[in-house]
């Protein structure tokens, strides 16, 4: 994640402003903390895993404290798993293991003032099994109707930049510097969702995490995924605005309440300047556009000879990421699909490819619930980004490795890749 300069809320609603006015300002608040009996009916939990054993500690310690400006509720429960580093932040008593707290509302900007419910020691968080744990805890302990999982951390999408180290797995998200700077990746990503029961909502907090491939490996696991195609700035997501929207209105549905995040999320840093994209995804259509994207791959392979040209200057044109540091050209291969697709529509005369590139316009249409974006340099962006290198930047390394990915498994995208 990239750093900002400035930190603001801003909330698009006047009723949201109103009712977070007064989350600083004590007991005198028309919302008093409500003890929070695990036994007694709850609408949502929202379980938010935060491994911040690396350059983002600070970063952890000011969104703990945004969450407190507005707390827990019986019927919105906020809980937290949060990892520290050694060497680091020297605040709230510099203490680098990993705890568990229920998210409860006081005025101190500064200060971690909510329920500490466990200290686990030191813990990886990229371990899945740690995920799994912490998820699993939280359904137990703190049942609700609905669940919304926020994922914590630095992301690189579907690869790392220490890809070099690393030669036999490609690592995505939660880098742990105490484990030896461990971090998760797709496929481990999707072995910790497996024992778990469905997410309502799982919210990517991480960088480069909106792509194609990271929403195939939890499909099955989720209803709603919330991510970036672009970088998250390192104060990441407003949480005064994200807890308030549950507290305040604890029956928000699912649907109804993805919107509202993405919304808040732009809003939050349009006048920053940086460029900034959020989308919600419907995963229960997912399968549609993976089918179109799938089509659309062997339909290009097999107008390669005719349209290879037109194709490639397609795809050079298309929207891609990570811009604040295209210099590296690290994950600038990470590009748009949607705008891909459009432009390989407009240049080709074949027919069948035509049409494959309108299924997935089409699919993509259909899987995005919601979708803004702020800044020039990402006006392009459509909701859904996939690894698309050129013939210059392709790597035949990195597309043995995209072949163990799941999406890369069961489609032929990474065949066309080696082709064109």
């Amino acid at each position: 994640m990239p750093r900002v300069t400035a930190r603001s809320f801003l909330f698009p609603t006047l009723l949201l402003a109103i009712a977070l006015s007064g989350c600083g300002g004590g007991g005198g608040s028309r919302l008093s903390e409500i003890p929070d009996d695990p036994r007694s009916p709850r609408v949502w939990t929202v379980l938010v895993y935060m491994a911040a054993d690396n350059s983002l500690e600070t970063y952890g310690i000011e969104d703990i404290n945004e969450m407190e400006t507005v707390g827990s509720t019986s019927q919105a429960t906020v809980l937290v798993q949060v990892d520290r580093t050694p060497g680091g932040d020297a605040s709230n008593g510099d203490w680098t293991t990993a705890r568990r707290y229920r998210i409860t509302r006081d005025s101190d900007e500064s200060l971690i003032g909510s329920e500490l419910l466990a200290d686990l020691g030191e813990m990886n968080m990229a371990d899945p099994a740690t995920l799994t744990d912490f998820v699993q805890w939280g359904v137990q302990n703190y049942p609700a109707e609905h669940y919304l999982l926020v994922l914590w951390d630095h992301g690189q999408g579907w690869q790392s930049r220490t890809l070099a180290l690393q030669p036999r797995e490609v690592r995505a998200i939660h880098i742990d510097a105490t484990s030896g700077n461990d971090d998760m990746s797709l496929p481990e990503l999707e072995q910790a969702f497996a024992p778990l029961p469905r997410m309502d909502i799982v919210l990517f907090d991480a960088c480069l995490m909106g792509m194609l491939e990271v929403a195939h490996s939890i499909g099955n696991s989720a209803d709603i995924m919330i991510a970036s195609e672009e970088n998250i700035p390192a104060t990441g997501q407003p949480y005064q605005s994200l807890v308030g929207r549950l507290v305040y209105n604890p029956y928000a549905e699912p649907g109804a309440l993805a919107p509202e995040l993405v919304t808040d999320y732009i809003s939050h840093y349009a006048g920053d300047g940086a460029p900034c994209t959020l989308s919600a995804l419907d995963l229960t259509r997912l399968g549609d556009l993976v089918t179109a994207t799938d089509g659309l791959s062997s339909a290009m392979t097999s107008d390669l000879p005719t349209w290879r040209s037109e194709i490639r200057l397609a795809a050079e044109q298309t929207q891609h990421f990570d811009s604040d540091k295209a210099g590296y050209s690290t994950y600038t291969d990470y590009r748009d699909l949607y705008d891909f697709a459009s432009r390989v529509r407009g240049s080709v005369l074949s027919v069948p490819l035509r049409t494959s590139a309108s299924s997935v316009i089409s699919a993509i249409d259909s899987l995005i619930i919601a979708q803004r974006n702020t800044g020039g340099s990402v006006t392009n962006s459509h909701g859904v980004s996939i690894y698309l290198p050129t013939p210059d930047t392709r790597s035949d390394a990195l597309l043995v490795r995209y072949a163990d990915i799941s999406f890369g498994r069961n489609t032929q995208w990474d065949e066309f890749l080696a082709a064109y």
